[in-house]
């Protein structure tokens, strides 16, 4: 990609081409720091929270097997070995720390991209001269198949989440229905008692005034 233009007909210089180790730590911090996105995005919707009354609450991805199959499969990528002067991200400076994040060495980064530019390129790009593929190419086939709009792990995962919403759904309006009839008809036996309480009562005041009659008419005989 270099284009050298001739300023002169005679004479002599000095070229030297070199790798940008400044631009190429980037690119792989970038990497890094997209890496421990994903991670720590996971991690934060699946731990379970505890509050001061002892009391839990789950995250979002808690016992959700998409994004744990997800977080594991990145997660062994990580210790690949390519066909490189630098067969693993260790080699370049790049560890997992006790969280799973992965961190930079810049120092031995640096180091490594000093002694073997092109070996640091191959442990990511994959050789030119050969078929293997890198860590990149492996991390880019990851996530192709995890985000990809119909059939990526995701997509299935989103689509059987609203599958099981509207099946949900469907349970929670019958139930509705069910409850909503039920009361319906409880509200008619509840009429019909007050009916039948009130029929009640007034067969109650109508014998209790015969009784009194015959209380009555019993006492008129016992005086005469």
């Amino acid at each position: 990609g270099v284009t050298i233009t001739l300023k002169a007909a005679s004479g002599s210089t000095d070229l030297a081409l070199d790798y940008d180790k400044s631009g190429l730590e980037t690119r792989v911090q970038n990497f890094v720091t997209a890496y421990n996105d994903v991670v720590r995005g996971i991690d934060s919707q699946t731990v379970v929270t505890k509050a001061s009354d002892g009391s839990s609450s789950s995250g979002a991805f808690t016992g959700d097997i998409t994004t744990r199959q997800l977080r594991t499969s990145l997660r062994s990528l990580l210790t690949t070995r390519v066909k490189a002067a630098y067969p693993t991200l260790a080699d370049v400076g790049i560890t997992t720390q006790k969280d799973g994040t992965l961190i930079l060495d810049s120092t031995k980064f640096q180091k490594a991209a000093v002694d073997n530019a092109q070996g640091v390129s191959d442990l990511f790009a994959g050789p030119s001269s050969d078929t293997a593929t890198g860590i990149a190419d492996l991390f880019y086939a990851a996530a192709d198949t995890a985000t990809k709009t119909l059939t990526g792990t995701i997509a299935v995962r989103q689509d059987g989440i609203t599958q099981a919403i509207k099946r949900f759904q469907s349970s929670i309006d019958a139930a509705v229905l069910r409850l909503q009839a039920r009361e319906t008809r409880l509200r008619e036996q509840f009429a019909n008692l007050e009916q039948v309480t009130a029929r009640l009562q007034n067969t109650q005041s109508f014998l209790t005034a015969q009784l009194k009659q015959l209380q009555n008419l019993s006492s008129s005989n016992s005086d005469q």
